[in-house]
């Protein structure tokens, strides 16, 4: 991977990284409503991701996903 292929997957891998760590943070909420904040946050990461893979049918399910 060179210097200029890794900042243009930046947004791909920022966007990831975060999926990954909002994923990790959700077993130490005591609350309900925290999670359901971190789920939301976590999807639209999600949605973020696959977006910026340019995958729009996962992108839109993860939207999607949101209303239920």
């Amino acid at each position: 991977m060179t210097v200029n292929s890794l900042f243009a997957d930046l947004p791909v891998l920022l966007s990831g990284f975060l999926v990954v760590i909002f994923l990790m943070m959700t077993p130490f909420f005591q609350n309900c409503h925290p999670i359901l904040i971190n789920r939301v946050t976590m999807a639209l990461a999600f949605a973020a991701h696959y977006a910026f893979l340019g995958v729009a049918v996962a992108s839109m399910v993860n939207v999607i996903g949101l209303l239920s």
